[in-house]
C-alpha cells in the first residue's frame, strides 16, 4: 500500500514581513505531521537596478514552491499575501487542494490591494493616511514606518517579541497595492 504524501501548506507573508514571520506557524504545522513552506516573495526585494518584483512575480515564486510538492497542497496568506494567494491559485493548474486567507486581502479578478483599502472605511483600514504610515526609499521601495508596524502589526504581541519584529521588517515594491489581479481561485 502506498504512503500517502503529508500535507504542504504553503505560507505567504505580507507586505514588509518575510517568511521568518511564519517560523512559529510552521513549527506546530511541523508538529503537526505537515510540511510548511514560507516563500520569500521578489517585491520584498531590492537592487541597484531599482524595486524588487511585483504582484505576478510573487504569485510565480509561489506557484513555482507549490511545483515542488508531492501530495496536498494548500495556500495560506496573510495580509497583501491573500492577493498573492489568490493570483496564484488561479495559475496553478488545480494543484491547490485550499486557499487560507490569514487576515488577507481577498481582491477579485481585476481588483488591487488599493481598490479594497478605498472600499474599506478607515477603522477597517487601520485608520490613518498611508502616507503618515510608509516612507518610500531612495530606491523606490517602500518600508513601514516603526510605529505604524507596532500599531498595525504587532499590537498584540509582547514587547519582546515587537522588537524582534520590527528588526526584520523588510520593503516593498509600492507597484504590488496598484496592479490588479489577473485571476481569481
Amino acid at each position: 500500500m502506498a504512503t500517502r504524501a503529508p500535507l504542504t501548506v504553503v505560507l505567504v507573508h505580507g507586505n514588509f514581513l518575510g517568511p521568518w514571520s511564519w517560523e512559529p506557524v510552521a513549527a506546530i504545522l511541523a508538529g503537526r505531521g505537515m510540511r510548511a513552506v514560507s516563500v520569500p516573495l521578489p517585491s520584498s526585494t531590492a537592487s541597484a537596478a531599482g524595486p524588487g518584483g511585483d504582484l505576478h512575480d510573487d504569485a510565480a515564486a509561489v506557484r513555482a514552491a507549490v511545483a515542488g510538492q508531492d501530495g496536498p497542497v494548500v495556500l495560506c496568506g496573510h495580509s497583501y499575501g491573500g492577493a498573492v494567494v489568490t493570483e496564484a491559485a488561479a495559475e496553478a493548474d488545480g494543484a491547490v487542494a485550499h486557499l487560507v486567507y490569514l487576515a488577507g486581502a481577498v481582491p477579485d479578478a481585476g481588483e488591487s490591494m488599493a481598490d479594497l483599502a478605498r472600499a474599506a472605511s478607515p477603522p477597517a483600514a487601520g485608520g490613518g493616511e498611508a502616507g503618515e504610515s510608509v516612507r518610500v526609499r531612495g530606491d523606490g521601495m517602500i518600508e513601514l514606518l516603526p510605529d505604524s508596524a507596532r500599531h498595525r502589526l504587532f499590537h498584540d504581541c509582547d514587547e519582546e517579541r515587537t522588537r524582534a519584529a520590527l528588526d526584520r521588517l523588510v520593503p516593498s515594491n509600492p507597484v504590488v497595492g496598484t496592479q490588479p489581479l489577473r485571476g481569481a481561485g
